[in-house]
């Protein structure tokens, strides 16, 4: 389905191009996106950048052979918990702009579920490669 594949790259290349963000200019993501969280964390900021650089893969993965799916769920796995951290904080009035967290994390993460999960078809092929 074509707007799986449109929903698969385009989150893949955001997660992607976020996560290398945060890898190569860490102080510069840090003060755009997130200094109102608390002090800068150089580690923390690089650890969640590689989470989205592999997660972003996992999705092209997908992308370019729809076998790989179960790849595309491992990384989904991540966006997605990041995705319901920042709808808890949400809801308990911890986050300044939850608009954005809702339409650029967790609503886009809940679709890159939708669109890495297999169809019938191929779970009865059972053929992962």
């Amino acid at each position: 389905m074509i707007l799986k594949r449109l929903i698969l790259g385009a989150n893949g290349l955001f997660a992607v191009v976020n996560g290398g963000f945060m890898m190569a200019a860490s102080e510069d993501w840090f003060a755009t996106i997130a200094a109102y969280t608390g002090p800068f964390n150089h580690h923390l900021v690089q650890d969640v950048g590689a989470a989205f650089v592999v997660a972003g893969l996992s999705l092209f993965a997908c992308l370019w052979r729809p076998s790989l799916w179960p790849a595309a769920i491992a990384g989904v796995g991540f966006l997605s918990a990041h995705g319901l951290i920042h709808l808890a904080d949400i809801l308990t009035g911890h986050v300044h702009h939850p608009l954005s967290d809702i339409f650029i994390l967790t609503i886009p993460a809940l679709l890159s579920l939708w669109a890495a999960w297999p169809t019938n078809v191929q779970l009865k092929e059972k053929r992962y490669v």
